[in-house]
């Protein structure tokens, strides 16, 4: 067996009005993207799904790692924010990273429908091709006990957000 890492990729949008959701697989379809800004790592999620830039979804194809399908965003736009910033730029080409839902099995990975779940192999490979601000975390001792405990926000700095934040999910019993 190999070690996972769970690896914390930061929001850069949404999707816009037009994207749909299929409830019974828990995923988008025919998703559009509304970006903030540029991404700074070339993977980036927005509201539980997983989203790459055209120059890590090339290397990523040849990459030989598993678990994923690469499908085209349908439509990207720029945020009012984003658009003012950079008037004169066009976006660039994204793809959408369909990740495998048995978590574990495979290089990439979801647990739960929502955090990313990476080999080393892959965590490696990832951080070789720009996604360098996605903290990650070695997952210990198994999956469950992981996600069913604090260390999943350790990419949270601790102070009194931290505990205020950790003391409302035990409050909601999550």
């Amino acid at each position: 067996m190999y070690n996972l890492f769970y690896l914390h990729v930061w929001s850069q949008g949404e999707h816009d009005s037009d994207t749909q959701y299929d409830s019974l697989n828990r995923s988008a379809i025919n998703i559009g993207l509304e970006l903030y800004d540029w991404p700074d790592d070339d993977l980036f999620q927005s509201w539980s799904e997983f989203f790459v830039t055209n120059r890590l979804a090339s290397k990523l194809s040849c990459s030989g790692l598993t678990g994923f399908e690469l499908s085209p965003v349908a439509r990207v736009s720029k945020a009012f924010g984003f658009s003012n910033m950079y008037p004169d730029f066009e976006t660039d080409k994204y793809y959408h990273l369909k990740l495998n839902r048995n978590t574990g099995q495979s290089d990439l990975s979801l647990w739960n429908n929502s955090d990313l779940v990476v080999s080393s192999k892959a965590l490696s490979f990832l951080r070789k091709n720009n996604v360098l601000h996605a903290e990650s975390d070695i997952i210990l001792p198994s999956i469950e006990a992981y996600f069913n405990s604090d260390k999943m926000y350790f990419w949270m700095k601790d102070g009194a957000s931290k505990d205020y934040f950790l003391n409302q999910l035990k409050e909601q019993g999550t």
